[in-house]
């Protein structure tokens, strides 16, 4: 079975996909969260070509989200109070 993991380039989702794979499943992609300029992760503050460099390695795809976490959180809220 084929999934695709968060990966935020560190030990702990690389233990996952590592885990996942020994138990059968084939990575297909990875997504990352970057800040707003797109320039580091937002977990380990580790550039885009690190990251690319780490998918590439695993023969995997990466794909980045830029998010505004203030922006993010905001429009939850927004959206949270105009349900009720």
């Amino acid at each position: 079975m084929n999934f695709v993991s968060s990966w935020s380039g560190g030990k702990d989702s690389c233990y996952a996909v590592m885990k996942a794979s020994q138990n059968g499943f084939i990575p297909k992609g990875l997504l990352n969260m970057m800040n707003e300029n797109g320039k580091v992760s937002r977990s380990h503050g580790l550039p885009l070509s690190v990251l690319k460099q780490q998918a590439q390695k695993m023969q995997v795809a990466i794909e980045s989200l830029f998010v505004q976490t203030l922006k993010v959180l905001k429009n939850i809220v927004f959206q949270d109070e105009k349900l009720r």
